[in-house]
């Protein structure tokens, strides 16, 4: 695998903390935020944003898959059952989470981090082969609804107030997966 230019993966992660930053900021929703905004507090030009990213859509679901990037085989297999566990392990997760509160009501957002979410499972059966050998179903069919069941018990679980634990969510989680 190609390691990535550290001036690139520089150049992300100031462009995401920027982003983070404003959508942090009390009554800060994500159709508030401009990508220029986003420059500015990263200091980079807005072409070198045009160059990674085509939107401010894009900039929060693909660097929100690579913090992703961080686990490994074995916490990816246990994700497929204990999504919640393992999402406390994340960067950002505080801030994260203040975001999707925040801009519940956005769908196209929620249609993006379903879609990431998706991805995320998807690649994760495909590096743990065998267990997408097992599915019984499509491999893009289980990820879709896996993905889709996990982003609306998640949005749930804040509205919530997180008042029960990340390992009941796990819970009931996988009941709902067996049916």
């Amino acid at each position: 695998m190609k390691k990535e230019d550290l001036r690139v993966k520089r150049t992300r992660k100031l462009l995401f903390d920027s982003l983070i930053r404003l959508l942090n900021k009390p009554g800060m929703t994500f159709e508030d935020v401009t990508v220029q905004q986003v420059c500015e507090g990263a200091m980079v030009h807005r072409s070198t944003f045009y160059s990674h990213y085509t939107d401010k859509y894009d900039l929060f679901t693909v660097e929100l898959g690579r913090l992703d990037d961080v686990l490994n085989e074995t916490e990816r297999a246990v994700r497929l059952t204990k999504p919640f566990s393992i999402m406390q392990k994340l960067d950002y997760l505080e801030e994260l989470e203040h975001v999707f509160l925040a801009n519940q009501n956005d769908t196209y957002l929620a249609n993006r981090l379903q879609q990431a979410f998706k991805k995320n499972i998807e690649r994760d059966l495909t590096l743990l082969s065998e267990e997408a050998g097992r599915l019984g179903v499509p491999l893009e069919l289980y990820a879709e609804h896996h993905g889709s069941t996990v982003a609306t018990l998640h949005m749930w679980w804040l509205r919530q107030e997180k008042s029960i634990t990340a390992e009941e969510m796990d819970v009931y989680f996988e009941r709902l997966m067996r049916g």
